[in-house]
């Protein structure tokens, strides 16, 4: 497992844009990963890092906390809310996102007992960010043609 910095080219060829594989090994390598992706938390307003962000092609994520493995998300009801999103392999990139405003989402833990809980509001999502992620779908693909437009602008103002 080679691990670098966050990964923030946009190349089709990084692990961003590689659908991950399930993590197998509750013995030594999920412990292996969340320690991983913990070590790369250094700030409070980090609320989500996936794997394939730091080089790792396992589908596991860190939240608040707590590192969540094999995730398999699914949306609840009909609601959908839009919020401004951004991420850390696309530094001071903001699109407004529409996405539903709950989710069930059954997982393991670093030990391999799974759960399932319902999230809502912002942890339903930063869960199907990160999600997104493990599936190689960068969050910009989720939104509009003039959402992003206007996000882009606004990065060019910025340089």
């Amino acid at each position: 497992m080679i691990i670098t910095d966050i990964y923030n080219k946009p190349e089709k060829t990084s692990p961003l844009y590689q659908v991950c594989e399930e993590v197998e090994d509750f013995e030594k390598e999920s412990y292996q990963i969340a320690a991983l992706l913990e070590s790369h938390i250094d700030d409070k307003r980090m609320l989500g890092l996936a794997a394939n962000q730091i080089g790792i092609l396992k589908r596991a994520f860190y939240m608040r906390g707590v590192v969540f493995f094999n995730p398999v998300v699914e949306p609840i009801g009909d609601e959908m809310v839009k919020m401004t999103e951004g991420c850390l392999s696309y530094p001071d990139l903001f699109i407004d996102i529409k996405r539903p405003r709950r989710v069930s989402m059954t997982y393991k833990n670093v030990d391999g007992e799974e759960y399932t809980k319902t999230f809502t509001e912002m942890s339903a999502r930063i869960i199907q960010h990160e999600f997104d992620h493990l599936n190689g779908i960068p969050f910009f693909k989720r939104a509009t043609r003039y959402h992003f437009d206007k996000a882009k602008k606004n990065l060019k103002k910025k340089a």
